[in-house]
């Protein structure tokens, strides 16, 4: 299931720094679109600004959930613009895109990763089966041990 979030996250950054690049290149398709909502070719490109903007911060682990409610928003945004320019079978499919963009932010992480053991360690080797406490504490005891070896006083 990993796999298919990770999946789902790079489409949803590739598809916001794509989408929001082609309106701020000034895409005639979505400035059409975009003019049925009373929104000028200015106003696209400043969306589209925001668009990349989330998938840029989508991107970045401290910044991913964030940047995946930029996109949720601008998606929905689109979704509405879509249906009132009367595109209603691309406007269906781009439900999708909300969908993708919600998922992404869900399960986005806005917080640092604890670090992996080291190299040739496991769980059954270290005993501290990912938990950054015990494995303090167990480095504490081995350091406290080595010491008293050493300094039998």
């Amino acid at each position: 299931m990993r796999t298919v979030f990770r999946v789902n996250h790079v489409l949803v950054v590739l598809f916001a720094l794509s989408s929001g690049l082609f309106k701020v290149a000034g895409g005639r398709a979505d400035i059409e679109l975009f003019a049925h909502i009373g929104m000028s070719a200015a106003a696209v490109a400043v969306f589209g600004v925001i668009q990349a903007l989330g998938g840029f911060l989508a991107m970045w682990r401290f910044t991913a959930r964030f940047g995946a409610a930029i996109v949720t928003v601008c998606n929905a945004f689109a979704t509405v613009g879509l249906f009132l320019a009367g595109v209603q079978p691309f406007g269906a499919i781009s439900v999708l895109f909300i969908v993708m963009a919600f998922a992404a932010m869900v399960r986005g992480r806005s917080e640092p990763r604890v670090d992996a053991p080291a190299r040739g360690t496991t769980a059954a080797t270290t005993g501290d089966h990912g938990d950054p406490r015990i494995g303090a504490a167990r480095a504490d005891a081995r350091f406290a041990q080595v010491r008293t070896a050493r300094d039998p006083a």
